[in-house]
Order: structure tokens, then sequence, then C-alpha cells
């Protein structure tokens, strides 16, 4: 082993293919995904799912189109903010057009530049501590993002692969 060459450690986080990690911010609990009027404005909070954004993104995206329909039954509202431009973000935007809504996305960084577009997204619930206890509510958008046409092969492999969590 005395022959072996030393490694090089350096690191150039400038350099061409250099690692880059993203913060992924939870919340204590759970992420929220609610709704309230505020000076006016309806607001549709839809953040804090930590390294399950992949996951439950076109779940909750759902849901986001579902609470902001809902809300259009009394309003005559088009246009819609969406504050981000990660999976999240992107995801509720695109259910939101759905609806025929005018959709404005808003961020302080392209998607490109966000810790979405560099995650090594994964489509699971790995067990993560703080959502343990809400595993039926996150197995409930799981299944709703997995309705998505675009993800019906993943459909079948989760329904021949994973139980369905104990209530």
């Amino acid at each position: 082993m005395a022959n072996l060459p030393t490694p090089d450690f350096t690191f150039d986080p400038n350099a061409p293919g250099a690692c880059i990690a993203g913060v992924r911010p939870f919340r204590n609990g759970s992420y929220r995904l609610d709704a309230e009027t505020d000076s006016g404005k309806f607001i549709v909070h839809n953040y804090g799912h930590g390294g399950a954004g992949i996951t439950l993104s076109w779940g909750c995206a759902a849901k986001v189109r579902d609470i902001v329909q809902s809300h259009l039954v009394n309003s005559n509202d088009k246009d819609v903010a969406v504050l981000g431009a990660g999976v999240m973000g992107m995801t509720a935007a695109t259910r939101l057009l759905d609806l025929g809504l005018k959709v404005t996305i808003f961020s302080d960084r392209k998607p490109a530049e966000t810790t979405s577009f560099k995650a090594g997204g994964q489509w699971e619930f790995d067990g993560k501590p703080q959502y343990l206890k809400h595993q039926p509510r996150i197995w409930t958008y799981l299944n709703r993002s997995l309705d998505h046409p675009a993800l019906s092969g993943i459909r079948a492999w989760y329904a021949a692969h994973v139980p369905p969590p104990v209530p």
C-alpha cells in the first residue's frame, strides 16, 4: 500500500461539472398545503416538502388546483402568481393552467438554478421520521401524483411493489 498515489482532494466549485448541493427546506411536523385570504388576496401555501418534493409534486399540485378551483366558484379571478420555479412551483403552475388561468411564475432564480433541477429525483416514501405520522396523507398525494397520465407506468410498478400504509 505504500506505493499508492496520494489522491487529489482539491475542489473548484467553478469547474465544469463541479458537484453542487441544494438545500431542501422542510417544516417540523410536515409540509404546508392549505389556503388563506390575506389583505384581500387568496393565497395557497404549498411548501416545506424537504427531500420529498419530487415524489409529492404532482399530487400536491393536484390539491393546489382543487383548492383554487373551489375558490373560483365565487370569484372571477383569472390571473395567478406562483412563487418559485422548483418542482413544486412548476407542477402547481402546470396544473393551474388546466383551469384556463393566466399563470405567471415568479422566482429569484431560473428553473435550472433551483435545487429541484440539481436533485437526484426519485419516487419514494423513505420513512423520513418527520413524515411518518403523516404517512396516510403523503400516500394520498403520492397516489394523486401517479394519476397524472405521464406517470402511468410508475403507477403499475407501485401497485406491484409498494404496500399501502396501515391507517
